[in-house]
């Protein structure tokens, strides 16, 4: 045996980057409010809140809303909230709070409850009215309505004789 060179061709691998898009969704969460009536309520009157949801991409994490009531109105009851959500009100602090389930998919949620202003609240205050909602990566949204009391009292004055019997009654309005 004879050893002869033989020159060998051996390929040697190229490190090629080769660009491949990975689309990153992202989750957009908006809150909107309104109020039934609109704008004027008279005292005792009765208001129907509801709170709009619109998730928009990824679904939404943790996703908790919060409504704290003022001094003039009084809690009547929860509403309508998708399946699987927590409705709790704290009377010590007049808050609403809704667990929503997580993860929460896109779409359009509505929260919806009630609320009674109270008696004898002076005509002209205006009920102002805030909800906040918070999500895991998102900043705190909030969305607020005003409705304006508009009063009307009736007062009745009886006027009686010296033996206490009634003689009149004398209406102001």
């Amino acid at each position: 045996n004879t050893a002869t060179q033989t020159p060998t061709s051996t390929p040697t691998p190229t490190f090629t980057e080769t660009f491949t898009p990975t689309p990153t969704f992202t989750t957009v969460v908006t809150l909107s409010k309104s109020v039934s009536p609109a704008n004027v309520v008279q005292a005792n009157g009765t208001l129907q809140y509801t709170l709009n949801i619109n998730v928009v991409g990824s679904a939404a994490m943790n996703v908790v809303v919060t409504d704290t009531l003022q001094a003039d109105v009084s809690f009547v009851g929860f509403g309508s909230s998708p399946a699987g959500t927590s409705a709790v009100f704290d009377a010590l602090t007049s808050q609403l709070t809704w667990t929503l389930p997580s993860p929460l998919p896109g779409g359009n949620y509505q929260l919806t409850y009630s609320t009674k202003l109270n008696d004898f609240v002076e005509s002209g205050t205006n009920i102002v009215n805030q909800a906040q909602l918070n999500y895991a990566g998102g900043s705190p949204l909030s969305a607020a309505v005003t409705v304006q009391l508009l009063g009307q009292y009736t007062v009745k004055v009886g006027v009686y004789n010296e033996a206490g019997e009634l003689v009149k009654v004398i209406l102001i309005k």
